[in-house]
């Protein structure tokens, strides 16, 4: 029985470490390997604009919703128990507004480049490039996290004791959001994973 529950054990642990190389992996990167395979150059093309272009544009609507240049002045009790207290907003809230800009920015600029690159050169293209086809991506998810920090910041100032229950309800919600999009991600790379496997078989 115990020899049982310990090989059920290193299952799950093998299956949790496969879903984590699975969900390390760029999805995008991965669609580049079917390139020429199951996917030819117009739909590759369509397919990583898209995804750019999403992530331009909701880095700019989180962009217009940033605070950076809101003063926050800290209450004389939290400043006693933080003494970093004033701090906190500019450098929350700068990290937000830098990296949503620069999301934005290399959104449009990966998108408009690979408008240039000809069908044949597209692979070629996108692995020289395969250290900064998720910059954006990186950039748009810490900027939310900056954000977020920033906006539950302010309620603890400025609510006290509800803020703290507030913040408490939001890092649940972001936690779940968080193992959601782990979770989307992990299949969807898995997915692309064993297409490529097949079309290489193939």
């Amino acid at each position: 029985m115990e020899n049982q529950e310990t090989s059920l054990l290193q299952s799950k642990m093998r299956e949790v470490e496969r879903d984590l190389e699975a969900a390390a992996q760029s999805e995008m990167m991965l669609l580049e390997s079917l390139l020429g395979k199951t996917v030819d150059a117009s739909s590759f093309r369509a397919r990583i604009q898209g995804a750019w272009s999403m992530m331009g544009m909701v880095s700019a609507l989180f962009l217009t919703m940033d605070q950076y240049n809101n003063v926050v002045i800290c209450p004389a009790d939290m400043q006693v128990k933080v003494p970093f207290c004033q701090q906190v907003h500019p450098c929350l809230s700068g990290i937000a507004t830098a990296f949503a800009a620069a999301s934005v920015v290399l959104s449009m600029v990966l998108y408009v480049q690979m408008s240039f690159v000809p069908d044949e050169f597209l692979g070629a293209w996108m692995s020289k490039l395969s250290f900064a086809v998720d910059f954006p991506l990186f950039s748009f998810i810490v900027s939310i996290l900056g954000w977020g920090l920033t906006m539950l910041w302010r309620g603890i100032l400025n609510y006290g004791i509800l803020g703290y229950v507030i913040s408490v309800m939001v890092a649940i919600l972001g936690s779940v959001i968080l193992f959601f999009f782990l979770k989307v991600k992990t299949m969807t790379n898995k997915y692309l994973i064993s297409a490529a496997a097949a079309a290489k078989a193939s």
